[in-house]
Order: structure tokens, then sequence, then C-alpha cells
């Protein structure tokens, strides 16, 4: 079966949400080989459940060893599109459009158990469990009704409203989990030791199968019974190098083959080398400054405009990045040409900046929020703290140091405060910081999980922004069907958080992803593994 075109139908009337959401699922699965491959992260994942993936660490673990009923493949020109992944077959019904048919493949579990209608039934109940606070309950849920079994390999999806075809190609595209593991059933409910064993051991059906585990590596071993043909390589194995220039030596130094998370400042310390290839990429990801709208001198909005009327985003970048191009200046919650790459028959430009720089402006709000006098510039004993994460290396300390020039020129004392990795994330955890630069990533290209940042009682609310007004309009765009509805609640959710101001938008950069005598590497989305069963060792 082709899959449905991702044109956008009946423009005219702007209907149906046609668009890409790209989470990076797998491509066919090359034919056998041998080797291992090094692949250096900044962090490993702690678990690997596609039901609780929170992290992008989380996401990229699960590519290898999951698929969906539907997942998304690169082609060799780098385009990513869906094709069938457990589903041998999709078929909407013609008079009832809410309602699609599937037929499963014949596919095997990682511990040899036949793939059945009840593991689709199983995999969508733990989503919707609340329990699980999986990120894509309330999308899954916004969109599909039920889930049921149907004979022996049919599965019958009911979407809450008719949805075009391609659209419910994405939709389907969330991971497939087992009913049973170890020999029992599988509960649900994944907060139990079930759960947990699952998370630290995972079955799926993809192109690799977890292997073990150590404090900084996972190793995972080729599926060669894999329903897609056994990947190129023998073991791909996942290593946490939390350092920067540390996953640089390494590369260079031939203890890793490939480097998944790179900075901005990388790319001229691996160019030099001249066997070092690089494939860059745009990510749904973008670079804020989160404030505290729970401390009391960042609880009033004015306050928190102040600071970020006190920032000239571009004037931020000499310094951080030798890019001249791969940088989009951002103006609100969503990275600026979200709308154009979206709907390019629609929109041309970004979104209205809502925050713009306005030194005099960001000056007056600053002494009438008290700002000014309560973060003098000059007193370093009461000077607003940036904090940054210490992994993020010279680009952190430098952009925070730029940030606290900026903010002085509008009567703010500002200096970094430049924390370990795991002092950093308690502090956001927690909400004990002043502000703090954040990079968001891991989003398929609508944003569809950008609520988890706003939402009053979402553990990822790291700003302690609460709003009911705004808790009602997340809740909206997540169940939007039609392309107009989510096109208003966006707009609508660019002003209603540039109003209430819990963060300064940034900017987006490119990423890079670098490798050594690697071949079959292709990224064609946020995931590094979007191909990883074609990756060999070679020239």
């Amino acid at each position: 079966m082709r899959p449905p075109t991702a044109a956008f139908p009946v423009p005219a009337r702007l209907r149906a949400l046609g668009v890409l959401i790209l989470a990076g699922a797998f491509a066919a699965c090359s034919s056998g080989g041998a080797g291992r491959l090094v692949v250096a992260a900044r962090d490993i994942p702690a678990r690997i459940d596609p039901v609780r993936a929170s992290s992008p660490a989380e996401e990229n673990a699960c590519e290898l060893v999951f698929d969906g009923l539907v997942d998304v493949a690169a082609d060799e020109s780098g385009t990513a599109s869906p094709v069938l992944g457990l589903a041998e077959s999709i078929a909407q019904d013609q008079r009832d459009r809410s309602l699609y048919r599937i037929t499963l493949r014949a596919a095997r579990w990682h511990d040899g158990r036949a793939l059945d209608p009840e593991d689709v039934v199983s995999s969508f109940a733990a989503y919707a469990d609340p329990a699980n606070l999986s990120p894509r309950r309330a999308y899954l849920l916004g969109l599909i009704a039920s889930v049921a079994a149907d004979g022996p390999l049919g599965v019958v999806v009911r979407f809450r409203e008719p949805i075009a075809e391609f659209r419910a190609w994405y939709v389907l595209a969330f991971k497939i989990v087992p009913r049973e593991y170890r020999g029992g059933p599988m509960p649900s409910d994944r907060i139990g030791a079930a759960g947990a064993a699952f998370g630290d051991a995972p079955i799926g059906t993809g192109p690799f199968r977890f292997r073990s585990r150590s404090a900084d590596e996972i190793v995972f071993s080729a599926n060669k019974d894999c329903y897609r043909g056994a990947p190129a390589s023998e073991l791909i194995v996942l290593r946490r190098i939390a350092g920067s220039r540390d996953r640089i030596r390494a590369l260079l130094g031939g203890k890793v083959d490939v480097i998944a998370d790179t900075g901005p400042l990388d790319g001229p310390a691996l160019e030099r080398a001249g066997d070092v290839m690089v494939q860059s990429y745009m990510p749904h990801a973008f670079y804020a400054v989160a404030m505290n709208a729970t401390a009391p001198a960042l609880a009033k909005p004015e306050a928190r405009e102040a600071l970020a009327r006190s920032v000239d985003r571009a004037a931020l970048l000499p310094g951080l990045t030798d890019r001249s191009t791969g940088i989009e200046i951002n103006r609100g919650p969503f990275p600026d040409s979200l709308l154009t790459k979206v709907l390019p028959e629609y929109f041309y430009t970004g979104f209205p900046d809502r925050l713009a720089y306005d030194p005099s402006l960001a000056a007056r709000l600053a002494k009438v929020s008290g700002l000014a006098e309560g973060y003098p510039v000059g007193a370093s004993s009461r000077a607003l703290k940036i904090a940054a994460p210490a992994s993020w290396g010279e680009f952190g300390s430098r952009l925070a140091s730029a940030l606290a020039a900026q903010l002085a020129r509008s009567g703010v004392g500002a200096e970094p405060a430049i924390l370990t990795d795991e002092a950093y994330g308690a502090a956001l955890a927690e909400r004990n910081y002043d502000v703090a630069l954040v990079f968001h990533e891991g989003y398929d290209n609508l944003f569809s999980g950008i609520s988890e940042l706003f939402r009053s009682d979402s553990p990822k609310n790291e700003t302690g922004i609460s709003s009911p007004r705004l808790d009602r309009l997340l809740a909206s765009r997540d169940g939007a069907v039609e392309a107009t509805a989510w096109l208003s609640d966006t707009l609508a959710l660019h002003d209603l958080v540039s109003e209430l101001c819990p963060y300064i938008p940034l900017f987006t950069i490119e990423k890079d992803i670098f490798y050594r005598r690697v071949k079959g590497v292709l990224i064609a989305s946020d995931n590094p593994f979007l191909t990883a069963e074609r990756w060999s060792r070679g020239p």
C-alpha cells in the first residue's frame, strides 16, 4: 500500500490539518552485516518505554527498539514520509470516515511471541492511563476515541472526528508495546514494579534488541529476525559523555563513531579533521530564558516583560556561533518558521513580535516593578542569577554573560550562575532559580507537546506560570482536528504566552551530527536514529 499523499487538501477552505508530524520513526532495515558502532550522547535514558518517554534521550532510544503501526521513513534524498510499520494495511471506512480498519503484519516481539491485536489495544490503554503521565496522552485522547481488536489480525481505530488519511497515518505512529512481559501480563499502569522492569530491559519489535546496561552505556544488538530485515551492524552502543569537548576528543581519538549531541561551538573543532563527516538539520527545538514566576521579584508580568524587552536577540549571536545561515530568531513560544513551514500556502512571515526589544520601555518597567531597585547594577551580592548547565560549556557561559550585559543596560544587575547538570535540573524542577537558560527539544513539527511547559499542573512547567485561561487554550489546541481550529489556537497561544511572559524567546540554531568512517547515515528528523539500522562501519 502506498502512503497517502501529504499534499494539503482543499486549500481554498483550509479544512483538514494536513501536516507532517515527524517524530522520527524507522525506515526499512538494511540487509545483514557486522560491526559495532558507538554513539556518544550527552545523556543516556534512565528508562526505555515509549509510553512514558519524556526526554529526547528516551525518545531516541525507543526508536531503536519499538515500531508504530505507521513508521516515518527517510528516502535517499533525505525526505521523510509515512510508511506502513506493524500495519500491513490501513483502510478508511468510506461511509464513516472517522473509522479506520487495520490489518497487522506477521511480526514478532523480541521474546519470540507473535504480535496480535490485543498488543495494540493494551498499548493505547497504557498511553491513556493517567497514572503514567504519558506526554502523548492528551494528544492521542484528543484525536482517538477507541481502539478495539477485530479478529486474529484486525484492529479498528475510531477517531473522534472524520480525519484525513494522511493525518491519520501520523497519529497511528505511536509506538506499540507488548501486552505481556516475562511471561505475565503488562499492567496499563507503568508506575509499579512490572513497569519499572520493562523500562530497564524492554522488548519491542524493532531492528535492535536491548542487550545490557551499565552506568554510562546501553548496548543494543541486531534483531536479525526483524520483519523488515536484519540491521547492517551487529551492535549499537549508546555512551554517556556529558562534556562537549570530551565528546569531540572521543570522536577524534577513535573511541566513538558518532556524536549525537552537539552544540553551536562544536563545528570548528571537528571540521578541521579531514575524515569527519557532518549532516546538519534545523531541529524542532528552541533556546529561551525561563523566568521563575513563583519568585517574588518576578511574580508580576511587568517584571518579566522588563527582562524580555531588555534582550536584543540578534545581538546575542556574535560570539555564540560562526554561522551566517541556519539561525532563526524567535518571537514567541514557537520557532518563528512554524507557520511558514506547516502552512506555506498562507504564511510568508513568522509570528508578530509582542515582546520586541525596547530598552526605554524595559528600563521604565524595571523601575516600576522594583526589579531595578531589587537587583541594582554593580551589586554582585544582589545580582539576578542566570542559571546555565555546565554541560553547555563555553556556549552557556558566553550566552549568560551576554544576557547579563544587556539586562544591565536596562538597570537590572545580573550575573551567570553555571551549575552542574544535576543542580541545574533540580533548580528547574523545584523552581529554585531566578532566570535560567533552557533548550527545549524533541517536538514534532506541530510542537504538539509544548503544552507541557505551560499547563498549570504539568511537572514540566518549570516557570510556575498558572492561568486557567491558558489551560483552556492549551486543551483546545491539543484536541484540534481541523486546521482552522489549530491555527486559531496556535496564534492565540502565541499572544497569550507573550502577554503572560514566562519565557524570553531567543532563537533556534541548526544542529549537526558528526561521524567518522560510518556508512548509511542519513539525518531527516530530530531523531538521529532514523536510519540507524542502515549504519555500518566503512570508509
